[in-house]
């Protein structure tokens, strides 16, 4: 059952990404991301973010959990227990899917070289350009990988799916705040959760592989030297 739900999760993001990916690059999505765009910003004589400043600081904080900063951070940290742990293998697998992520995640950037939204004023600094948005991507990535790391480890169905659920609406929240702040439009957020949510589940599926290889192997006294 998991393992289809991760197979759905894999081609979903993937044909999902490649669809807006082809309408970005035609400019086929100006009119929708306008359009969302303007619903956040309170028009005026310095156009603003939606609501009160207590709502921006909401918005910044969980931007914060999609930031290198925190995720190098929480990444080391689980990196470090994994190893002290004497789980190699999971360590290595966790570390190689964020920064292939990462990597990826820039690549595309550099390809696409959309320009940021100019609503208005930005409220979080940026260097790179728009699409896709790397913290939808990442965050999604990272923090759905962290849940499946913790997930491992614990038998009760119903709290291991609270965690990937519970992960799941962190990244899309962490989406959502990049919009708001004004730094990226809708659908660089949204081709972002699309193939954060296909690269977590293919390095899923391939640590899922290598451990049933790995365990099949060992059974029968084949494995490798």
């Amino acid at each position: 059952m998991m393992i289809t739900l991760v197979w759905g999760a894999l081609i979903t993001g993937l044909f999902g990404f490649a669809a807006i990916a082809y309408l970005v690059s035609t400019d086929a999505t100006i009119c929708f991301d306008q359009t969302v765009m303007a619903f956040f910003v309170e028009q005026g004589q310095t156009p603003s973010p939606l609501g009160p400043a207590w709502v921006e600081e909401i918005f910044l904080e969980l931007t914060a959990l999609g930031g290198g900063t925190v995720l190098t951070l929480v990444a080391l940290l689980v990196l470090i227990g994994l190893l002290i742990t004497k789980r190699r293998g999971a360590a290595l697998i966790l570390l190689a899917t964020l920064l292939s992520g990462t990597i990826v995640s820039h690549g595309l950037k550099l390809l696409f070289d959309r320009s940021r939204p100019d609503f208005m004023t930005h409220l979080d600094r940026t260097f790179t350009a728009s699409f896709p948005s790397a913290h939808a991507m990442i965050s999604m990535i990272f923090w759905l990988s962290i849940a499946a790391m913790i997930a491992r480890f614990i038998d009760h169905k119903m709290l291991r799916r609270f965690i990937y659920i519970s992960a799941f609406f962190l990244a899309i929240l962490i989406g959502l705040s990049r919009v708001y702040l004004g730094v990226h439009w809708p659908t660089d957020v949204i081709a972002g959760w699309f193939l954060g949510l296909a690269w977590a589940a293919f390095c899923w599926l391939l640590a899922n592989w290598f451990a049933t290889d790995k365990k099949h192997k060992g059974s029968f006294g084949h494995s490798a030297p």
